[in-house]
């Protein structure tokens, strides 16, 4: 009994590490059957430096348009922080 209940409040306290459930991961989408033309957060991470430059901060799987996706983080070389959101079924990219 006290070995269930250490193990419910284990598991409760890792559930906000768990992906969104919103979102699916691309991962899981391509497991689905789904042909993705970005497949990895760093194959996002190459076509948001490659178009904007700069440096990363974060990268992390989103939905984009309603498909899965990454939104990655990045400072521009000028200095200016920006969000670009790339679209894994399509590789259409998007920033601000």
């Amino acid at each position: 009994m006290k070995t269930t209940r250490i193990l419910t409040l284990i598991l409760l306290m890792l559930l906000p590490l768990a992906p969104s459930w919103g979102s699916p991961a691309p991962w899981l989408m391509a497991a689905q059957g789904a042909a993705l033309k970005v497949k990895s957060p760093q194959q996002a991470v190459d076509m948001a430096k490659s178009r904007y430059g700069g440096k990363v901060l974060k990268v992390e799987s989103a939905s984009v348009n309603g498909n899965p996706g990454y939104r990655v983080k990045l400072v521009t070389d000028d200095g200016r922080v920006m969000q670009v959101q790339i679209d894994a079924t399509s590789g259409q990219i998007q920033g601000d």
